[in-house]
């Protein structure tokens, strides 16, 4: 659990040029990402523990 007080979560969802990212592994998965992107969206989410 995380701490009291409030915290904020951000999820970000991809459009891609692709339907498939071929090659890629935990270490170049975001460069790949970023270099299919064609638009993107942020939601930040807050919760709060008492």
């Amino acid at each position: 659990c995380p701490p009291a007080g409030i915290h904020r979560y951000f999820f970000t969802v991809y459009a891609l040029d692709t339907e498939k990212l071929s090659s890629i592994d935990k270490g170049n998965f975001l460069d790949e990402v970023k270099r299919h992107t064609i638009n993107s969206a942020q939601l930040m989410g807050k919760y709060t523990r008492d």
